[in-house]
């Protein structure tokens, strides 16, 4: 289905951020002290795999509302069935509550390790929600998206079923949330952030189908930059929350007026220690996509087509792609705190889909300028 094209880039981030979000709580809320005792955990550990999925269901259908409508605007309309329609949004919402039930367990119990082993969980489960998540969301998409597409003509009557039911469990999952104080919270305010991320990724995915139409390498290269950068900044947006948790007041900042954020000197100028990280950060999207690359052409494309040109360049939007972020992020997190809302469930759905867009802009703008020098692409060339 071409249409699954457009829905991937905001399923798999949706699932990051929803993930994300939950390790920049988990993280928050063990600085804070707030999962002391095995009640205390328990508890966190039912609402919080009871938000996700609440979250995870709604969005992930209305991720597939809008990829359906996309398709249909963009094509004569012949290929269009109720049929492809139901599996798509079948296939959104079962991988959505698969991988949420998934990714919250395990954000969970390796949060709690990390606090029994001394280490600060938002130095590990935030960039471990990214990854694993765009991973398990991905493989999950595949097979309930080819089990349900290989039996969309002849089992409508039952994917409607199964769909109904999916979504009237999101209210059993919603009052789960709201019987915990903590997430009740979230499930009052965290919906902003999150649809907003959809539709950002969603202009991300549209990017992506024009560019893979005529330059099909585009694709195999886009969830690199894309994972990485939208990491790396949340690891600095749970950061920033937590800090900002512990030092002030909602609605006041601990130091600094905003002006002082909006500074881009001021993110990369190693003067505190969150512009020291903001540096390392940055440092680190330079090896990741190396070994990237280099396993991309080892495994799928082959040496015989390296080009050197490429690859230097890629590497150079990577890097333009993170700063912006981080950049964006030291002022975006603190505006967020300045109109009372919370930092840990706004900061990261909005960057990480920032980093979606500008990864596939900066990727296409990539492919572009290399087609002047006479590229002709890696495997199909380029579709003129």
């Amino acid at each position: 289905m071409q249409e699954a094209l457009v829905l991937i880039p905001p399923l798999l981030g949706l699932k990051g951020n929803l993930e994300m979000t939950l390790a920049s709580r988990l993280g928050t809320w063990t600085n804070l002290g707030l999962l002391k005792t095995r009640k205390q955990q328990l508890k966190i550990f039912i609402s919080s795999v009871a938000l996700d999925q609440a979250q995870a269901i709604i969005v992930a259908f209305l991720a597939a509302i809008i990829a359906s409508v996309i398709y249909k605007l963009g094509e004569s309309g012949e290929n269009f069935t109720w049929n492809r329609v139901v599996a798509l949004h079948l296939a959104s919402v079962v991988t959505g509550s698969a991988t949420s039930f998934m990714l919250a367990t395990l954000m969970v119990a390796i949060t709690l390790l990390a606090n029994k082993c001394g280490v600060n969980p938002d130095n590990i489960t935030t960039p471990l929600a990214g990854t694993t998540g765009d991973t398990i969301t991905l493989g999950f998409f595949i097979l309930f998206g080819t089990l349900i597409n290989n039996g969309k003509e002849h089992n409508l009557v039952l994917y409607c079923i199964l769909l109904g039911l999916f979504l009237l469990s999101s209210f059993f999952w919603m009052f789960i949330t709201s019987r915990n104080p903590l997430t009740k919270q979230v499930l009052k305010s965290g919906w902003f952030s999150i649809l907003t991320a959809m539709v950002i990724s969603t202009g991300g995915g549209i990017i992506m189908q024009n560019a893979i139409k005529k330059y099909p390498d585009v694709g195999t290269f886009q969830p690199v930059i894309n994972g990485v950068g939208g990491n790396l900044v949340a690891v600095q947006s749970s950061r920033i929350s937590t800090y900002l948790h512990k030092f002030a007041t909602s609605g006041q900042l601990p130091e600094n007026r905003l002006l002082t954020y909006l500074n881009p000197v001021r993110a990369f100028s190693c003067q505190e220690n969150e512009s020291v990280v903001a540096v390392i950060l940055l440092l680190m999207s330079i090896p990741g996509p190396i070994i990237f690359l280099v396993l991309i052409f080892a495994i799928n494309i082959g040496f015989s087509t390296w080009n050197w040109m490429f690859f230097g360049l890629y590497l150079v939007i990577g890097v333009v792609q993170v700063s912006l972020l981080l950049y964006i992020c030291q002022f975006f997190a603190r505006i967020l705190w300045l109109i009372r809302m919370n930092p840990d469930n706004n900061t990261i759905p909005i960057m990480t889909a920032l980093g979606d867009l500008f990864g596939s802009a900066l990727l296409l703008g990539l492919f572009v300028v290399m087609s002047t020098t006479g590229f002709r692409g890696f495997e199909t060339g380029l579709i003129d």
